[in-house]
């Protein structure tokens, strides 16, 4: 036990003292801000069918819960999962594996350290949720136990099974990278959507519920038909951005029985199993440069025979390394079903693997320099860095291109915007790379946007849509990816 704590307590204090985790903080307070809209918003974060329970204790943390289930499930994965690759980066894993303390322990003191990361990040929400209970005046008398119980008894296993599914897809070679982020959207739906599904919308709580969210629903539906007996004959729920509310109710609080604490109970106890069942395979030492094969070099010298800029050659080999050639040849591969397919296959699988595929091959690129310890050096060159931030800019485009050029290309004159939204996109991942010093920035906010806008439809996110006005669009997008590339050289040019 005692190595176990030590590792979640040294990965702990690792993740929190940095200035990353204080813009993460903030964030997290800013949400919780939203999440409780005044009587003069025009949205709602929980709407059952135009009512909304008044802004007292029982409903504020019933919501906190709702929102620690929805946003830590989501954003809080992302958070989590350079715990692991960390390691294989810093090359720590013959120091592990010389150390006194078995694989398991290690994984188990990460897994442990994921839950103390986003039980952290809950207990700020809960904190935000009392002073915004207070901000609004709607009932300003506080009763903690309707904070604290929902918390321990919803949040605290919710987080346990993220922060073990974030070890297990690790766990997974393949998973390792983008594709797991992605894996992960839709695992994610499905413990929010199944749950509320198999209870007939909600209405009553389900023992196969990890998040706890059918315990959320049905406890606010009963109170609110006690109440109004004839409200919300239809049973319709919204979470988080649907129209205002137009009517007002008085939570009576959520629904607590014995057999649901031991249920929730035994979600922790089965994700700590998980967690050691996967621990032989969640540390593999990292595959190193020499084991490279000859089709694996190809790529970099194609790049360093092309007739361009020493500097873009160089960076070019460089992400063209670290991409691989089956991401390259996957590229490919989209590009020509972009071209050949009918137009309700490339809307609905192509084009937003189009724009997916590249991104872990774009981040990976924004931070080569950053994970090989190179940056203070390279900034010291006499090359100016408008030069070296132009060429990364290059390289991380080049990897984007190709399948999107094929969507460009079906798309006739107005696919234009489409290459320029592809720049934007380029631009924003070598300037998080830089600024952060880490892909996971970049990566979690792309694979939001992606989720939302590509997969989803939501026409703001969506790329598809610049070609309905391709020259506003065009002009957007350059002037991001100028305005972004130029905030990163002046921000590097400082570190000189």
């Amino acid at each position: 036990m005692n190595g176990i704590l030590a590792v979640a307590r040294a990965d702990f204090r690792q993740r929190t003292r940095t200035f990353g985790m204080v813009v993460i903080l903030a964030a997290a307070l800013q949400l919780g801000y939203l999440f409780v809209p005044d009587a003069w918003a025009q949205y709602s974060t929980v709407n059952l069918d135009g009512w909304r329970g008044m802004y007292d204790s029982n409903w504020m943390g019933a919501c906190t819960a709702w929102l620690c289930a929805m946003l830590l499930t989501f954003v809080g994965f992302f958070l989590l999962r350079p715990a692991l690759a960390r390691d294989a980066q810093l090359g720590t894993y013959p120091l592990l594996a010389s150390a006194p303390v078995s694989r398991a322990r290690v994984v188990l003191g990460k897994w442990a350290s994921n839950v103390a990361l986003l039980a952290a990040l809950g207990a700020l929400l809960g904190v935000a949720a009392v002073a915004m209970q207070l901000l609004r005046g709607e009932d300003r008398s506080i009763d903690l136990a309707a904070y604290v119980v929902p918390y321990l008894a919803l949040t605290l296993p919710s987080i346990t099974v993220i922060a073990a599914c974030a070890i297990v897809l690790d766990a997974v070679p393949p998973l390792r990278g983008v594709l797991g982020g992605v894996v992960w959207f839709f695992i994610a739906s499905a413990l929010i959507a199944t749950p509320l599904t198999t209870s007939g919308g909600g209405l009553h709580p389900v023992a196969i519920d990890p998040l706890g969210v059918t315990t959320l629903s049905s406890s606010m539906f009963g109170s609110l038909h006690a109440a109004h007996p004839t409200a919300n004959a239809a049973h319709d729920m919204s979470i988080g951005g649907g129209p205002a509310a137009k009517h007002l109710f008085r939570f009576t609080g959520i629904r607590w029985s014995p057999a649901f604490f031991a249920q929730r109970a035994a979600w922790i106890l089965l994700s700590a199993l998980a967690v050691v069942l996967v621990s032989p395979f969640a540390i593999a030492a990292p595959r190193m440069a020499a084991q490279r094969t000859r089709l694996a070099r190809w790529p970099q010298r194609f790049a360093q025979r092309l007739p361009l800029g020493r500097l873009l050659r160089g960076e070019l080999a460089s992400a063209f390394g670290l991409a691989g050639p089956w991401v390259l040849l996957g590229s490919i591969v989209i590009a020509i079903l972009a071209l050949l397919l009918p137009t309700v296959a490339l809307t609905r699988a192509i084009a937003p693997l189009a724009w997916i595929w590249p991104l872990g091959a774009i981040a990976a690129t924004s931070v080569a320099d950053a994970r090989a310890n190179l940056d203070a050096l390279l900034l010291a060159t006499p090359a100016r860095v408008w030069r070296r931030v132009f060429a990364r800019w290059g390289a991380c485009l080049a990897l984007a291109i190709v399948p999107v050029a094929a969507l460009a290309l079906r798309a006739g004159p107005a696919g234009f915007a489409l290459i320029a939204v592809a720049a934007a996109l380029a631009a924003i991942g070598l300037a998080l790379g830089c600024l952060t010093r880490s892909a996971a920035a970049f990566s979690a906010v792309m694979l939001i946007a992606w989720y939302l806008g590509p997969v989803n439809g939501l026409a703001a996110l969506d790329p598809a849509a610049a070609v309905a006005a391709p020259a506003l669009a065009t002009a957007i997008a350059l002037g991001v990816a100028a305005l972004t590339l130029a905030a990163t050289a002046f921000r590097l040019a400082r570190r000189q």
